[in-house]
Order: C-alpha cells, then structure tokens, then sequence
C-alpha cells in the first residue's frame, strides 16, 4: 500500500525490461493504464502485443514500445490502433512526418478517430496547413463537441496561431474538469509559451498533483524554471523527467543543455550522446555536442560529431559552418571552402561563411577570389569593422593603397559615431 498504482506498474516493468512475456506483468500494466483518447481506441485492439506496446509507451518506455511492434502481424500493424500507435509514437520523438503518416492512415481506415484527428490538426497546423488543421478540429468537434483532448488542442492551435485569449478559454477548461492533469499540462504549455513563466509553474505543479508519472510535464517545467533562474529546482525537474522516460530524447537533450550552460561539459556530452542515440534525425544534439568538444579544443571529436548534425540535416547552417571551421583548424583548407559554400547555398548572405571563405583563399594565396568573398560579405554587412579590416589587409598585399585608405577613413568614421 505505500506505493501508488502508477510506481507499481513502473517497478513491474522495470522487472520485466529484458523478458517481456509474463502474463501476470502485463496484465497489471493493462489493468493499471487509465483509458484516455487514445487508450481508449487500444482498448479495443485485438491484438495484446499492441495494447502491451501501448501500456509501455505510456510509461515512457519507448524503445521496447516500438520493439513490440515487431511481433505483429501483417494484419495487426496495418490495422486502426496500429497506425494510431505509430502516430503518436513518431509524435514524441520529433518524427513529424512519420506520425502524419500514420495519423492519416487511421483515419483514412477509421475516420471518426478523435484523437487521430486533434494530433494530426496540431501537426498540420505547425507545418502552415492552417485550413487543412482547422478541418481537423471542425470534424472532431462535430463528432464530440466536448472533448477534452481535441479542445485543448483547440486552444493550442489557437495560442501558436495568435489569439491572446487561448489562456483564458483553457484556464477555464481547468475549472471544468479539475481532476485532468492534461489540462493543466495544456494550460502550463500555452502559458510559457506566452512567456508568463510563473503561471506556467504554477499550472505544471498542478498536472503533477494529478499525475505524477507524466515526465513531458517535468520536461516543460525545467524549462520555466531554468528560464527564470532557478538552476537546483530545475535540474530536479529534469532528472525526474529523465528518470520517468528514459528513452526520451528530448529530456536529455534539454538537460544537456542545463548542463552546457552551467558549465558541466561532462554531463552535458553525456546527455547530448543519449538523445543522438534516442532521436536518430535530429541534428541539435550533435550540434551542440560538436560545439563542447570545439571548446575544448578535440578536433576530431568535434569534425564526427559535426559531421552526424549535417548528415542529420544538410541544412543547418552553423553546422555546415562550424564542420568548415573544424576543416580550417586541421588545416584541410580546400574541404573547409566546400563547407563554407554549402552554407553559402543555404544563407547568402552568412557572414562569418563570407568571411571565412575569403580567408581560405587568402591562406591559398588566391587574393583576388579572397576579395570577392569579403567584398560580398561586406554588401550584405557595410557597417561589419572586423569586415573591413580584412579587406584593408586584402587591398594591401595587392598594392591598392587608394582603396585601402578609403576604407581606412569609414573605420575612422564609423569609430567616432
């Protein structure tokens, strides 16, 4: 009696990490997994091995969730609950193209699947689809006018959208159904979103009075609380978050950053390891890990781990930038102007690409080509000092001493303003 139904469930998984078939395990998963939208269209699938992936995707445990997706058959993974499954899955793990995906394959099967609907009008909404999300939510609402899990997303889709008055109409969905922490998980969600950190806190505590084993609630309060500061609260919140979804690579990522910002290098290219392992598409980990080891002056480390971010995304610009600059510090000069004219694809007007491609043909005696890379970053930045100054250098070596006087005459200039 001293633990509560959810940390039983969580100690009985846990028992059973690595030997997923014992019938008494799973049916107190089952039995212990309240319905909500989704669980409730779980419910109903015939398939046990899908209703226990189900279970352990609500506890968090998301690698042996997926793992149990192998074992069904090609029946059971195209069915309604399958594809829902999946939607939400590829959801939580930043795999948005994915969950549409499967989101519309439930509902091209079953198209009255509430929740199918208010998760695909989110993600629908996120990528600019406004009228195809509002359709969403106007065919749930039809279906269900009170439906806690499509209002909120209402309300969401709203607050993104730029209605101020989305945090009153959810803080009255609190009110009217005080008892969900979903609600006020919503409610914390669009209040930081509005940068009202405090009421955000206040909302997030609330969710987890209600239910403590929500660890995306955990992750949105660490967050608030980092945000204003409160570095040892956050980091509790954090770890909880963690601990409650070890699978999840947002919470490290996030906690990986808490620790970069702090100062704990260490810790932070630990966490940034685990959600590279966890999120296998999304390039910041690695980013962010690559800029440590940049720091600290490990080459090699941070050319793999820039090279992970822009395989992961060919259009991250400072990823492209900083794998250039890791090139420049190895002294692969002709490899760092090929990263340096990718970046230039993606943003012509870079400036630190502008710049430091003019000093790769300045380092390959190229002074000519070396000008016409400084002189377009200085079209782009006219008031840029250290831009100039280059140029000066440039101008000199070639003999142009008119030119570099003028320039010299704008940097006086621009000193005495």
């Amino acid at each position: 009696e001293s633990e509560n139904q959810s940390s039983q469930v969580k100690r009985i998984i846990n028992s059973w990490r690595t030997q997923l078939a014992n019938d008494s395990a799973w049916e107190a998963v089952e039995a212990s997994t309240k319905p909500q939208d989704a669980g409730e269209v779980m419910d109903l699938a015939s398939s046990r091995t899908l209703r226990q992936a189900w279970a352990l995707f609500q506890f968090n445990f998301l690698e042996l969730s997926q793992r149990q997706l192998t074992e069904l058959s090609a029946e059971q993974i195209t069915s309604v609950a399958a594809h829902l499954f999946r939607g939400f899955w590829h959801n939580h793990t930043e795999d948005y193209g994915n969950a549409i995906y499967h989101l519309t394959r439930t509902l091209e099967q079953q198209s009255d699947t509430l929740p199918a609907l208010g998760l695909r009008a989110w993600l629908l909404n996120q990528m600019g689809l406004k009228k195809k999300s509002a359709k969403d939510l106007e065919i749930g609402c039809q279906l269900s006018p009170n439906n806690l899990f499509l209002l909120c997303m209402q309300e969401r889709i709203a607050t993104i959208n730029g209605d101020s008055e989305a945090a009153n109409r959810i803080e009255g969905l609190c009110q009217e159904y005080p008892n969900e922490a979903f609600a006020q998980y919503m409610a914390g969600w669009i209040c930081s979103y509005l940068q009202r950190p405090e009421q955000s806190i206040r909302a997030h505590l609330r969710a987890i009075q209600l239910n403590p084993s929500m660890a995306l609630v955990y992750n949105e309060l660490g967050n608030d609380l980092f945000g204003l500061g409160n570095n040892k609260e956050s980091l509790i919140a954090f770890n909880e978050a963690v601990r409650l979804a070890p699978d999840w690579a947002l919470a490290y990522y996030n906690r990986g950053v808490f620790f970069e910002q702090n100062g704990y290098n260490e810790q932070a290219i630990e966490d940034y390891t685990n959600a590279c392992r966890f999120n296998t598409t999304d390039a910041s980990p690695p980013y962010n890990r690559g800029n440590i080891y940049m720091s600290q002056k490990e080459m090699e480390k941070a050319r793999t781990s820039y090279q992970e971010a822009v395989q992961r995304n060919p259009y991250h610009a400072n990823a492209q930038l900083n794998l250039g600059n890791v090139y420049l510090q190895q002294d692969e000069v002709k490899k760092a102007i090929v990263q340096y004219k990718k970046v230039l694809e993606i943003d012509p007007s870079h400036k630190m690409a502008l710049n430091n491609l003019g000093s790769c043909y300045l380092q390959l005696h190229d002074a000519e080509e070396a000008l016409r890379n400084f002189d377009k970053a200085i079209q782009h930045h006219p008031d840029d000092a250290q831009l100039l100054i280059n140029k000066m250098t440039i101008l000199k070596e070639l003999g142009r001493q008119e030119e570099m006087m003028e320039l010299l005459l704008k940097l006086s200039t621009m000193n005495r303003k």
